[in-house]
């Protein structure tokens, strides 16, 4: 069963707003960087910091025990994308809130992820990424982001 349910997604990108909920203009810009970057996430790109990311940003995952730089966080990136490609993902917004120059994007994503073993196996997370505008774009400055506990682990 799972097996099909990944030859029917493996090449789909997935984007729910949670409970049907629309966005304005403003929030589904910030919303579209967001993916766009989930996008360059999921290509393995170890670039997509430096598209995306302020230099001045510091970010923290669960995966990480303190916060990081863009480079550092590039550097590990770097490390682990030889290790698993992303087949397919989701993100499920749940907030956005826009406020002059500053973003606030809460939402749940589910990634599917194959290591070089060939074992498949899907992820579910949470994510709290603050943007700011820079010139006509906006870039992340800090986020949080952390998986759930697998109850098959």
């Amino acid at each position: 069963m799972l097996r099909t349910l990944f030859a029917f997604i493996s090449a789909t990108i997935l984007i729910l707003p949670a409970s049907a909920q629309t966005w304005t203009s403003a929030q589904q810009g910030v919303l579209n960087v967001v993916t766009d970057s989930w996008d360059a996430i999921a290509a393995r790109d170890v670039n997509w910091t430096d598209n995306f990311v302020h230099e001045n940003a510091i970010v923290w995952s669960d995966q990480r025990p303190m916060p990081n730089s863009r480079a550092s966080e590039k550097e590990w990136d770097r490390f682990e994308y030889p290790s698993e490609d992303i087949l397919t993902y989701l993100v499920s917004p749940t907030g956005i809130v826009v406020e002059g120059g500053t973003a606030v994007v809460h939402y749940y994503y589910s990634l599917g992820v194959e290591d070089r073993e060939g074992e498949r196996n899907i992820v579910h997370g949470r994510c709290t990424d603050i943007l700011i505008a820079d010139g006509s774009s906006w870039k992340f400055i800090a986020w949080n982001c952390g998986e759930e506990e697998n109850p098959d682990d």
